[in-house]
């Protein structure tokens, strides 16, 4: 099949992974993704997923068609009920989450996680699959991580035809743009990865465990500790109401943590109520700057920043990098959060006598292109846009995808050892 698969534009998948929510859908730049959900699968599905998959056949060279490691017998069902981990349980309505902190944890429960939303959301047709996809890779993944990934979507949903990209690569072209720093902050990691003409300078990023979910956890932690709140609804101290207040228009990150006693107070609506909070929601944004006030020692996010600058490249190219920061992740939908990063960077960035041409006074922000109107208010999609626009070149110019043929071929390394 793979030597006479001619791709089809209007049958490209794009598949853009993450800890805390997984988008995927037909590549396009005029529509957001179509689907966009949570990365986590039900013990329920574990539990009906078949043990084997018809499409899957053997692997290269005749191997088994599991994993690298084997499919432990009776399939996913058995691997769901026999983890040891203690995150498992036949309890219903419990849930396994494939990823976390940017790492997969449970491949298993991945490739269910993926096999539902390309064939139940995408409309893949495993048996006749016609779709290419392309994966975008989060910036942790190692290369036995691509491996492994590349091998569940030929083997086990049959795709006709691959091509893996970075993330923060992807990121930038969904900007319009090849090179630049890319600050990545998700729900419980930020990745800062430096990208030079479309490569992704990996031993220069830093990946720090600081995310919308410590936000979350401090939001809780605030509203316990403001007595007009606590008293007047006791009942919503708690993560669901945290994630909640920060995904509203109440939530918003002041310009100095000293700005947020001066916010008025805010009200907004949750499962029918009309809540009152504090100016104390303003105080939700500095753990990403002080992660000790939710009992992290590891390095703020201004911090992070500075190291990545420093460690990338040569002097004149941090200044580069300093005017070139696309911001995405979900918590770049947080209202002021730019200006927040920009003064808490002020410190680190102030002129000296002895500095030099290359000394950056300012940071600057890329932005979102006019024309992609759908995207230019959604930066937490900007990943998936350059996937979607990487997939009309790659699957659509002869050859430069990893194609089934490639596959059977090379194995699950193709993707590193195919002759270009």
């Amino acid at each position: 099949m793979s030597a006479h698969f001619v791709p089809r534009e209007s049958q490209l998948l794009v598949l853009d992974p993450g800890s805390r929510t997984t988008r995927a859908g037909l590549a396009t730049y005029q529509t957001p993704p179509a689907v966009n959900v949570l990365s986590r699968v039900a013990i329920q599905d574990l539990n009906a997923a078949p043990a084997t998959d018809p499409c899957a056949g053997t692997g290269p060279a005749g191997g088994p068609a599991g994993g690298p490691a084997g499919r432990p017998a009776g399939g996913l069902a058995a691997a769901a009920v026999s983890s040891a981990d203690g995150r498992l349980s036949s309890e219903s309505g419990e849930f396994v989450w494939p990823m976390q902190n940017g790492r997969v944890v449970d491949w298993l429960a991945l490739e269910a996680l993926w096999r539902t939303i390309l064939v139940k959301h995408c409309g893949v047709l495993r048996e006749t699959n016609q779709s290419p996809v392309l994966l975008t890779v989060p910036a942790g993944w190692s290369r036995s991580d691509q491996e492994r990934a590349t091998q569940i979507l030929f083997e086990h949903i049959n795709v006709p035809a691959m091509f893996l990209i970075d993330q923060p690569v992807a990121a930038l072209y969904g900007a319009g743009v090849v090179a630049g720093l890319v600050v990545d902050i998700g729900h419980t990691t930020t990745d800062i990865t430096p990208v030079f003409d479309n490569i992704a300078v990996h031993a220069a990023s830093v990946s720090i465990p600081l995310g919308g979910a410590d936000i979350d956890a401090y939001l809780v932690k605030l509203m316990a500790a403001d007595p007009d709140f606590s008293s007047t609804y006791p009942d919503l101290i708690g993560l669901d109401f945290a994630r909640a207040l920060k995904e509203s228009a109440a939530f918003a990150a002041p310009p100095i943590a000293a700005a947020a006693a001066s916010l008025p107070p805010s009200t907004f609506s949750y499962q029918g109520r009309e809540i009152h909070v504090g100016s104390w929601r303003g105080h939700g944004i500095d753990v990403l700057f002080n992660p000790e006030l939710v009992g992290k020692d590891v390095m703020g996010l201004q911090a992070a920043l500075s190291l990545v600058v420093d460690n990338a490249s040569e002097p004149e190219k941090r200044l580069f990098l300093w005017e070139n920061i696309l911001l995405t992740g979900g918590c770049s939908l947080v209202r002021g959060i730019k200006d927040r990063i920009e003064k808490e960077l002020a410190p680190l960035l102030a002129v000296s006598e002895t500095s030099s041409e290359f000394q950056a006074k300012e940071v600057k922000w890329i932005k979102m292109p006019d024309y992609f109107i759908e995207f230019k208010e959604r930066p937490s999609d900007v990943t998936f846009l350059g996937g979607s626009i990487t997939a009309k070149v790659v699957f659509t110019n002869g050859g430069i995808y990893v194609s089934k043929g490639d596959y059977n071929e090379y194995g699950p390394a193709v993707t590193f050892v195919k002759p270009l």
